[in-house]
């Protein structure tokens, strides 16, 4: 049977109140969003996770910081991000979350006459040694447990970003999450990746029209039963992925009305 979720709302930035929001909605868990200063590391306190989860019957996974960029070409904020990698998932340890969700970086490129040029791209030997850092440090964090950390596509993955994710996926504690409306946006590029890597575990889901994502469910034009279809066979949580608590009601019900 499919779980739903819902992500931290600037409505609602604590996991207290999403608690509240996802028992009322019937959801099943929350996504924390580590971009938002109440769900830092040091400020999410696990003893309260504990005690949310049991009163509320939720579970919570982890979207990690947008800008975690453990390639970095300052050694220190690279090993910096890598401690911050870590010390999320000693939390998703503790609470026993299933998914920790991030996104890899792209860094910075120079627009020349031909096109973009990557830096990263220009730095395949450095960056293929940071991302064996990563897989060590989620190697050794997520050691005898069945955690995934689930890269998520973004704006079309880059070639360089296909070869680390080649190394990334033969790790058993990495996995891919597959956002519906950032892919339509970018014309599906990443999803054949996605869908034939055999290492689908989680869901973003919502709408897309043409010019906007992050819609309610039924406000855009992908075929969300397809997609919920997908995430059945794959036995995968989907989290509803809207930007206002409005949105996330409206995409609930339309769910329980029409893709029960």
């Amino acid at each position: 049977m499919l779980k739903f979720g819902m992500p931290t709302l600037l409505e609602a930035p604590t996991p207290a109140k999403s608690a509240v929001i996802a028992a009322e909605l019937g959801l099943d868990f929350v996504e924390l969003n580590q971009n938002l200063p109440s769900c830092q590391n040091e400020l999410l306190d696990t003893d309260e996770l504990f005690e949310l989860s049991k009163w509320y019957n939720i579970f919570f996974t982890l979207h990690l910081d947008e800008q975690l960029d453990f390639c970095n070409f300052n050694m220190k904020v690279a090993d910096a991000w890598l401690d911050t990698f870590a010390g999320a998932l000693r939390i998703a340890r503790t609470i026993n979350c299933p998914t920790v969700n991030m996104h890899l970086p792209c860094g910075v490129y120079f627009t020349l006459p031909d096109g973009k040029h990557y830096l990263y791209n220009e730095s395949e030997k450095y960056c293929l040694e940071r991302v064996d850092k990563l897989i060590k440090v989620a190697e050794r964090e997520l050691s005898g447990t069945e955690i995934t950390v689930c890269i998520e596509n973004t704006s079309g993955w880059q070639t360089f970003q296909i070869r680390w994710l080649e190394a990334i996926l033969r790790s058993d504690k990495f996995a891919l999450t597959l956002d519906t409306g950032h892919s339509a946006a970018r014309s599906r590029v990443d999803e054949p990746f996605i869908c034939e890597s055999g290492k689908l575990r989680h869901m973003h889901l919502h709408d897309y029209d043409g010019m906007s994502d992050h819609l309610p469910i039924g406000a855009g034009k992908l075929d969300i039963g397809a997609y919920l279809n997908l995430a059945r066979r794959q036995e995968i949580n989907v989290v509803v992925e809207t930007k206002t608590l409005a949105a996330l009601r409206e995409s609930v019900k339309k769910l329980k009305e029409e893709y029960k």
